[in-house]
């Protein structure tokens, strides 16, 4: 009995394999949820790089430059100025730009008043070095994911007599 019962299950299990093997091909699970036709390849990061600080004390003004190289624009870009001498912060001020792809803007912070800020350094006593240190910074915060964090500050350093 067990002889006539074995065969025919083996040959009902050839018959049924060649049949679901030319079924579609089963793919291994993504980790992507997005369907095939919506992939892109990998977004390049934005790099912003602060091309240059331009001082200008008898206007009373600081112009910062700043670019933007990335394939679609940033909003809300902040740029931070900051002064400092004798251990203290003089001025600290952040503006925000809109930044469109591939595009260089000038940020210009007014009323920085460093006649004022000199006067303050001379007075404190005891200080062997008298200076003030201008810092501006793009995206001080590292919020934007960028290629290089390392190209968003410049420093000047201006003496105190």
């Amino acid at each position: 009995m067990f002889t006539r019962i074995l065969p025919a299950i083996l040959l009902a299990t050839l018959t049924v394999a060649p049949a679901t093997a030319q079924t579609r091909p089963v793919r291994p699970a993504s980790t992507d949820p997005r369907p095939d036709n919506d992939r892109r390849p990998a977004e390049q990061p934005a790099d912003l790089t602060l091309v240059s600080l331009r001082i200008d004390e008898s206007k009373k003004i600081v112009e910062v430059t700043v670019r933007l190289e990335a394939r679609i624009g940033v909003r809300g870009v902040p740029v931070r100025l900051r002064i400092a001498g004798g251990g203290e912060t003089l001025f600290d001020n952040t503006q925000k730009l809109d930044m469109p792809l591939n595009a260089t803007r000038k940020v210009t912070f007014t009323k920085v008043d460093f006649p004022r800020f000199r006067a303050a350094v001379a007075a404190q006593p005891l200080q062997a070095l008298r200076f003030l240190s201008v810092t501006a910074t793009v995206d001080p915060a590292n919020t934007i994911g960028e290629a290089n964090e390392g190209n968003n500050t410049q420093i000047r350093i201006l003496a105190v007599n």
